[in-house]
This record gives C-alpha cells, structure tokens and sequence, in this order.
C-alpha cells in the first residue's frame, strides 16, 4: 500500500501558567523543534499555528481554531507537537481530538517528544490519557494556591479588587491597602447625608451630582488612566448610587468571596453563601449618624425581588401632621401613624373596588 505524503499543521503554545512550571519552552523553540523533525522525516509543512498566551485548559484558542478549520478544509492531514501539554491540559477535550475528531478525519497526529504517532487505524493509547490527566494535574495545583494565595492576602486586609471603591486610593507605604482619598471621599459623606438626613432619592442624588459637575465613579476610573472619552462623565446612574449606598467598604469593611467560578475549567461565575465571605478591616470613611445610617437602613435589607419587594412599600404621612403645628401639634405619633395606615388601608379599599352595598368602603 502506497504511503500517503504527509501536509502538516504545527501547532505552537505558550501561556504564563507553562512558563511558571518550569517544564516549557518559548514557542521559537518549538518551531525550530517541529522544522527539524518535520526535516528529518520527509514532512511537508503546511503551516505553523501558535497562541502565545493561551492556557491550555481552554481550546477556544485564535491559532487551534484556525487550524481545525483547515483540517475541515482538507489543507492538511497531521497535526505536529513538540509534547501533548502544548496541544492540551483538559483531558476531556485532548481525549475527544486525539482519540475521536482526529482518526474520525484521517488526521495523523504526532507527539515528537514521546515519539508517538498515532493514526486513524491505532489502536486505543490508554498511556496518552495517562500523560493527558498528568498534565491536567498542574492547572488545577495552580488554580488551588491561587485561591488560597488570595484568601491569605484578604484575610490581611489586602484590597485586590481591580477598581477602587470611590472615594479611596491605594497606599503608598503600605502595598495593596486603601486609605481615604479626602478630594473624592466628601462626595460619598454628600451622598449618605442626602440619603440619611434630608430624604433624597437616587434621582435627586444623580441630579444634584450632575448640577455640580461631580465624576461618576465610570469616569473617575477612566481619568485615572488618562482617558476622557466618556461623553457624559458626571451623570450618575441609580445602579451606580445603590451600590455606593451598600458598599461595606465604607463601614471598615473589605468583602471579599462574593462570587468565585465553579472551578478552574469553567468559566461559570457563581455567587457564594453569605457565611463563605470574607470581611477584613480597612480605613474608615463614614462616621457618626452617617455610620448609624448605613447599619440601620442599608446594611440590614436585602434585595426582594416581584411581589416580595411589596412588603416593603411606604405607608404615606400627610406632611400637614408634621407642618400645621395648630392642628396637629397635640398628637402623638402613634396617632400619626395609625391614621396614615387608615388612609393606605381606604386607598386599597377603592382601588379593588372593595365596598358594601351602601358602597362604603371596607377597611381590609
């Protein structure tokens, strides 16, 4: 039977995790590898297909994708490299390619350093799954000391999160602590006091901070990098508000944990029970009622979703029992209260049409 000339794809790869392993080598190396092998068996090369900077527990990688779609092309018919992590670190997928896409398409593939090639008509390598769940073996110790390397440095009071909270700067003595930035941290004060003592809501809040020309946090963190393209750097939106409003950082609190992926293959985001954060002491912003506020009002609710949310409504309060001191100044405000809960309570009862047959209203 004649032998078939072989066009090959070699295929190059590099990430920081390989490098740090101390098991790799740069992708130059790789090439002047594959050239020689490809040199000393009479192997055409078609092209060379490298992503540099890609791990290798993803496949969506520019280089790999390009080179399946030419052997979908049939532009070549072997893959080449220099050992199997550079191909692959997730068994999973190295398994399906090597073992099923592969011999499924003809594809001859050959592993140099293990001198290893195996075709459409090899048998079953029960050894290159060995090698293919080794090799897995060091992503998953680097995403473990990762995550613990992480929780050690929060559980310091390390700040790690990629943008500062407003108000705040990193240190310059201490490495990766905050400490208050008083130009931007008044802003936040403003903020509370207009929530806390005069009643503001966030539309009021996000006007009055438009009118005086105050950054969003947005536009903060792109002047800090020299970029002031933001068209509209001093309009606040109601999310951006909410969530200075109950940001602990501003309480001593660094919170991390809050959300973690599944796991170092995934790329799945998942949010973590309350009791798996982490909350470290950091420098303190607020003070007095400003503090009280945030403990009573903020820190204690939580997000109610659909008709959950309407056990929250308010109860409105003729603003007349508070101004007309003549008429009104010898009640308590429990009678206040019992009278506006009256009110709410008829208001419902015309709403839903709720009357008897003089059609008086029914206080349910």
């Amino acid at each position: 039977m004649e032998q078939r000339m072989l066009k090959a794809a070699c295929y190059c790869r590099l990430s920081d995790d390989d490098v740090n392993d101390g098991t790799s080598i740069s992708i130059e190396t790789q090439i002047t590898i594959a050239k020689q092998y490809c040199k000393a068996n009479y192997i055409e090369i078609v092209n060379f297909y490298t992503d540099d900077g890609y791990t290798g527990t993803n496949f969506e990688r520019p280089a790999f994708k390009k080179m399946i779609a030419d052997i979908d092309k049939g532009k070549v018919n072997t893959v080449i490299v220099k050992d199997l992590s550079r191909f692959g670190r997730e068994t999973i997928m190295v398994n399906y390619y090597t073992q099923m896409f592969f011999p499924e398409n003809n594809i001859t593939f050959i592993i140099i350093a293990d001198n290893t090639k195996i075709t459409a008509n090899s048998t079953y390598d029960y050894m290159l799954t060995i090698k293919s769940a080794i090799n897995e073996i060091y992503p998953a110790e680097v995403s473990q000391k990762v995550r613990q390397a992480f929780k050690a440095k929060s559980m310091n009071g390390e700040f790690l999160h990629p943008w500062l909270p407003y108000g705040y700067v990193k240190s310059e003595t201490s490495r990766n602590h905050l400490v208050i930035d008083e130009k931007n941290a008044q802003v936040v004060r403003d903020i509370f006091e207009m929530v806390a003592y005069k009643g503001m809501g966030m539309i009021k809040i996000a006007d009055y901070l438009l009118e005086h020309q105050i950054l969003s946090p947005a536009a903060l963190r792109d002047y800090s990098r020299g970029d002031y393209s933001n068209p509209h750097p001093y309009r606040w939106s109601k999310t951006s508000i909410n969530n200075l409003l109950h940001n602990e950082v501003y309480l001593v609190k660094i919170v991390y944990g809050k959300r973690r992926k599944v796991n170092f293959k995934s790329k799945k985001v998942i949010s973590t029970d309350k009791n798996e954060w982490i909350r470290e002491v950091s420098c303190k912003l607020l003070s007095g009622l400003q503090e009280i506020f945030y403990l009573e009002e903020i820190q204690m609710c939580e997000y109610y979703y659909g008709t959950e949310a309407e056990q929250f409504n308010f109860i409105k309060i003729p603003r007349a029992f508070f101004t007309d001191k003549e008429r009104f100044g010898t009640l308590s405000n429990e009678a206040k209260i019992m009278y506006s809960l009256l009110l709410d309570r008829m208001n419902l009862s015309m709403k839903n049409g709720w009357l008897d047959e003089n059609m008086a209203i029914k206080i349910m």
